[in-house]
């Protein structure tokens, strides 16, 4: 994936990650604490969204829905794509 340049205190988001798993919290949190994303900029779905609750307490979108947390992102005129 290409970086991307931002100015200071500008950030990239929105930016859904599908699979809340081990992985996609830990990239969420990653980000967020990096700066790089505020919480209320990432989208996060897992079939089992309940698992996700202390990241819906700390700010994140949570979900179970693929498709409807991809049209936030959409909706908001950014995507972000892989190689």
């Amino acid at each position: 994936m290409a970086k991307s340049k931002k100015a200071s205190g500008d950030t990239l988001g929105p930016v859904t990650i599908l699979g809340g798993g081990n992985v996609g919290r830990a990239l969420a949190r990653g980000w967020v604490e990096k700066g790089r994303f505020k919480a209320s900029e990432i989208s996060i779905t897992r079939r089992h969204s309940e698992k996700l609750a202390a990241l819906r307490e700390a700010g994140f979108h949570v979900g179970d829905d693929n498709r409807a947390a991809i049209k936030r992102v959409l909706s908001e005129g950014r995507a972000l794509t892989g190689p």
